[in-house]
């Protein structure tokens, strides 16, 4: 009888200290609840316009586009003139392309609210073709005796026909920063440096017409590629599609400057301008 009235108060003692830590237990399971972490890694996806200049020359010091010295000697001797060439001429010729884009931004401080990101952004410009049409440059005789007769009659002029084929591959690296205007609206502005490569393939003819007889036909071709550096500038909208943030739509303008490019033959050159201004729109996700 005594030891089964120690055995029960053993165990009316020991209860509520393993219901202590049964109660301990249960309050540290409520305590340590899992948190969603901010996304911090964005991709982006879509198209921005791109516009490209070419300027086109003819070259007043090549040897009268295309055709030697002997050949103008040759046609002085038969025609009985002195000739000279006018001064340079010039076309332009200007493109605009939509050139898909694929972007990645990383967080590296602030939040949802505010933050600043690094940013990777790579876009390809497809082929853009830019021609200079007929170019012509009268050449006219030096002796004043002949110059208005001779040089009328037998019509000694150059035509000159270029072609530019030209694609672009852009890849910007930068800092962009992210500011939350209202509930799903933020406002971003970034900017960094451009590394362009170019890839044109450039195609002039020329020739030196007596009347309607061909003296001379000249033809030059340069098939290469080109790096230059530049920078960018970019204002942009981004519009969170749902109530979770997964989702975006991304709207920019920016300004792109990157160093010329002059693509040379011997009877004429062109000059590539890629500074523009242009526009975007893309889709994107958070990660």
């Amino acid at each position: 009888m005594k030891t089964t009235s120690i055995a029960l108060g053993i165990a009316l003692f020991a209860t509520p200290l393993f219901a202590g830590v049964e109660t301990k237990a249960s309050v540290d399971k409520k305590v340590i609840v899992p948190v969603e972490t901010e996304s911090r890694l964005s991709i982006s996806a879509g198209v921005l316009s791109r516009e490209i200049k070419a300027d086109f020359y003819t070259d007043p010091t090549a040897s009268t586009f295309g055709a030697t010295k002997s050949d103008v000697t040759n046609f002085d001797r038969e025609f009985g003139t002195d000739l000279l060439g006018t001064a340079r001429t010039h076309g332009a010729d200007q493109n605009t392309r939509l050139a898909p884009y694929l972007k990645a931004d990383f967080r590296v401080l602030g939040g949802d609210e505010n933050s600043f990101n690094v940013f990777g952004q790579y876009s390809f410009v497809p082929d853009s073709d830019h021609t200079s049409g007929n170019v012509a440059r009268t050449l006219t005789d030096r002796r004043p005796e002949t110059s208005s007769a001779k040089a009328r009659a037998f019509g000694l002029s150059t035509l000159t026909r270029s072609n530019l084929d030209l694609s672009m591959h852009e890849l910007a690296l930068g800092f962009e920063y992210q500011r939350k205007v209202c509930e799903r609206v933020h406002v971003t502005v970034a900017a960094g440096p451009t590394f362009n490569l170019f890839d044109y393939d450039y195609d002039s003819t020329t020739k030196l017409i007596a009347g309607q007889r061909v003296v001379k036909k000249s033809r030059t071709s340069n098939d290469d590629q080109a790096f230059r550096i530049g920078a960018v500038g970019q204002v942009g909208v981004k519009v969170d599609l749902d109530s979770k943030k997964r989702t975006f739509v991304e709207l920019f303008g920016r300004y792109n400057w990157v160093d010329g490019l002059t693509v040379g033959a011997k009877n004429a050159h062109v000059s590539v301008d890629a500074n523009s201004f242009s526009g975007g729109i893309g889709f994107g996700v958070n990660l």
